[in-house]
């Protein structure tokens, strides 16, 4: 398990919405099963991510 402060988490996320909207250039092979999964899981991380912050911006 990995701890990190809420302002690393958003830097994190920064980083992670900022190669998305640089990658979401480039076309995608869907057929390529390793990109998908990639994507997937920078997805998820994303959106841990953003529930870890919104969290802790409600307690």
């Amino acid at each position: 398990m990995v701890s990190l402060t809420i302002e690393q988490a958003k830097m994190a996320l920064q980083c992670i919405e900022s190669d998305i909207e640089i990658s979401a250039h480039g076309e995608c092979d869907y057929n390529d099963v390793e990109t998908l999964v990639f994507y997937l899981q920078r997805a998820e991380l994303a959106q841990r991510l953003r529930k870890a912050i919104q969290i802790q911006a409600k307690g």
